[in-house]
């Protein structure tokens, strides 16, 4: 009874092991999607500077798209 104790516990602590391990493996590879929504932008509406996020938290106005002459 013992034996089947810890075989139950030793099967239960490997798939928490193997779950950990493929997620890391599937999720160390992916690039970083909110990037542009963690930089800095001052709103042409209030001019306030947002410090994060694509929506100005005083007027509600949405970050404007870059313009692409950099």
């Amino acid at each position: 009874m013992n034996v089947l104790i810890l075989l139950v516990i030793f099967g239960i602590l490997a798939y928490l092991a193997l779950a950990t391990f493929s997620s890391y493996v599937a999720n160390r590879d992916e690039p970083d999607e909110m990037s542009e929504d963690m930089e800095p932008w001052t709103c042409p509406e209030c001019g306030f500077a947002v410090q994060a996020g694509l929506i100005c938290i005083y007027c509600q106005t949405t970050k404007p798209a870059p313009d692409g002459n950099h």
